[in-house]
C-alpha cells in the first residue's frame, strides 16, 4: 500500500513539474526529486534542461556543479560554477554564485583564488552572515588573522544567536591570544546552550 501511495504521489509530482516545464524551477524540482531517488543521470538531464529553459537561473547551475564535483569531475564542475557567476552577473545577483565558486576553489586547495572570490562575495552581500563568517575563517586559516577579525565580528553582528559562529570565533580568538574577546563570545554561546559541557569547558579554560 505504501509503495502504491508513493507511486501515486510521484506521478502527481511529475505531472505538476511538467506543467511548469517552461520554467527552470520546475526542472530543478525534478532534478532534486531524481537526486533523492539516486537517479543521478536523470537529475543531471533535468538540470541541463533548466539551464536551457532559463540560462540565467543560477541555482540550477550551482546544483549541477556540485553534482559534478561529487562525481570527481572537477574541471566540468568549475566550468559550471564559473558559468553560474557569469549568468548571475547578467542578473545582478552574483554574490551567491561567487560564494559557491569560492567554496569549490577552497575544497580544491586553491586558497588564494577562493579567498578572492569570497572577498568579492562579501562586498556583493554585505548582510550575508555566512559568507562573512566563511571569509573570516578562510583568512584566519591562511595566517591573516588581523584581516579576518572584522569579518568574523560582522558575521556575529548579523546573526548574533548562531552557535557555530560564536564558538568558532571564540576558538579563533583564543588561539590568537585574545582571551578576553574569546571569553565574551564563549559566554554568549553558553547563554544559548547552558547545559553544553564543551561550552562550559571552553568558558572555564578561558578563566570565566
Amino acid at each position: 500500500a505504501t509503495s502504491a501511495a508513493f507511486e501515486t504521489a510521484k506521478e502527481e509530482f511529475l505531472t505538476k513539474q511538467a506543467a511548469i516545464s517552461d520554467r527552470a524551477a520546475g526542472h530543478m524540482g525534478l532534478a532534486l526529486f531524481y537526486t533523492d531517488l539516486g537517479r543521478t543521470e536523470e537529475a543531471k538531464a533535468a538540470y541541463q534542461t533548466a539551464k536551457r529553459v532559463e540560462p540565467e537561473f543560477v541555482p540550477a547551475r550551482i546544483n549541477l556543479a556540485e553534482m559534478l564535483y561529487s562525481e570527481n569531475r572537477p574541471k566540468e564542475a568549475e566550468r559550471e560554477f564559473r558559468d553560474a557567476v557569469e549568468a548571475a552577473m547578467l542578473e545582478g545577483e552574483e554574490g551567491l554564485a561567487r560564494d559557491a565558486l569560492a567554496r569549490f576553489l577552497i575544497r580544491m586547495k586553491r586558497y588564494d583564488e577562493g579567498i578572492e572570490e569570497l572577498r568579492q562575495a562579501t562586498e556583493l552581500m554585505p548582510n550575508h552572515a555566512q559568507t562573512h563568517y566563511f571569509y573570516g575563517v578562510a583568512l584566519n586559516s591562511t595566517g591573516r588573522f588581523p584581516e579576518a577579525v572584522p569579518y568574523l565580528e560582522k558575521a556575529i553582528q548579523l546573526d548574533p544567536y548562531n552557535l557555530e559562529y560564536l564558538t568558532g570565533v571564540a576558538s579563533i580568538m583564543r588561539d590568537a591570544g585574545k582571551s578576553n574577546v574569546a571569553l565574551k563570545y564563549a559566554r554568549e554561546a553558553l547563554d544559548l546552550q547552558p547545559g553544553n559541557p564543551q561550552l562550559q569547558q571552553l568558558v572555564r579554560s578561558l578563566g570565566g
